[in-house]
Parts: C-alpha cells; sequence; structure tokens
C-alpha cells in the first residue's frame, strides 16, 4: 500500500506539469486564473496572491528570465517537471525591485563560469537540473494593490532562451621589440670599419 502511494505522483497524468502544458507554451508567461477552491490548477494556491508561469526548456541553450517585480512581495521559484523546487528568489534579494535569472544545463555552466568567472555581475546564473522545468512567480496582493496592475506586470516578464554570450577574448601582450645590447656596442665590434 506504501509504494502504491508513493508512485502516484510519478504516475499520475494529472501531475502539476500535465496541467501547465496544457496552458503555457515555452516562452510563454501566462497568468493563472484566480484561485477558486476545487478549481485550482496547482494544488494549494493562495486566492490572494496572483500566480503567473513560464516553461523552459535548456537543452538548445540558456534560458532567461528577466522581470520587474511588483512593489508588494513576489517570489519566483524554479521547478522540476516533477514539481521539485531547485532554485527560489524573493523580493528581498532584488536589486531595485527587478530581477535577471538565466537558466543553464550543467555542462553549459561549467562553460559559463570557466569563461566569466568573477565578472557575471546582477545576473543570477543557476544551473537547472533538469533540461526542463517552469518558473511559478507570485505575487501578493495586498490592500491597496490592484490585481489587475499586479498580473500585467507578470505578464511583462521576459521569459525566453538567450544566445550564449561570449566573455571577452583576454588582451594578448604587445610583442616583444628586440632589445638593445648594453652597453651600447661600439662599431668596431660589430665586425664594422
Amino acid at each position: 500500500h506504501l509504494g502504491v502511494v508513493m508512485a502516484v505522483p510519478y504516475t499520475s497524468p494529472r501531475d502539476a506539469w500535465s496541467r501547465i502544458g496544457t496552458m503555457v507554451r515555452d516562452e510563454e508567461v501566462v497568468v493563472l486564473p484566480a484561485a477558486v477552491p476545487g478549481e485550482e490548477i496547482l494544488p494549494l494556491l493562495d486566492p490572494n496572491i496572483v500566480y503567473a508561469v513560464c516553461r523552459f526548456d535548456v537543452s538548445e541553450g540558456p534560458f532567461a528570465i528577466s522581470a520587474t517585480m511588483p512593489p508588494a512581495y513576489w517570489s519566483i521559484s524554479l521547478q522540476t517537471p516533477r514539481g521539485r523546487v531547485f532554485y527560489a528568489i524573493d523580493d528581498e534579494a532584488s536589486v531595485d525591485g527587478a530581477l535577471v535569472i538565466e537558466l543553464r544545463n550543467a555542462d553549459a555552466m561549467k562553460v559559463y563560469q570557466l569563461e566569466r568567472g568573477e565578472e557575471i555581475g546582477q545576473v543570477l546564473a543557476v544551473e537547472a537540473p533538469s533540461l526542463t522545468g517552469y518558473a511559478l512567480m507570485r505575487g501578493l496582493v495586498s490592500r491597496g494593490t490592484n490585481r489587475a496592475a499586479i498580473e500585467e506586470t507578470m505578464r511583462e516578464t521576459f521569459c525566453e532562451r538567450i544566445q550564449e554570450t561570449v566573455a571577452p577574448a583576454p588582451v594578448a601582450p604587445a610583442p616583444e621589440l628586440p632589445r638593445l645590447p648594453f652597453p651600447p656596442q661600439r662599431p668596431s665590434e660589430l665586425g664594422g670599419r
């Protein structure tokens, strides 16, 4: 009995990934409808939070999520198709209310880190444990905030595959010029007249 219960999330045809897959294409942000008890698209949704979803695929290159987030509480969690959260961040970590995340597969992340070293800057580079997954964005609808404005902010999120940029090549040192002998040789020492 315990084995069957534990296997249900892995064999269910209506898991979160399947539900999201019917609503959202890759590289598209979709704001989920307001949560109504018993009709939630994903389990345990709070009616006071606006949810948006973006599917990603890092099999063919890096993927970026760039957003200007709502002024109240917000968060983004990155999840595998099975729903395992592998990265989460909230409004406390943003720079001026904006956030840029770049996702890469394991091999691409190694190359990225070797090329970039410490000069990554404001971009949060995240290694995805699976080639596909989804970003679940949450924005709190608190007193004095407009649900429609939060939904619009989430719809404006950039969520697409990007071209890998190559770090600038190091500047090669100037070729050395032949050194003059020191002390200078006299013409008679050079074999001249």
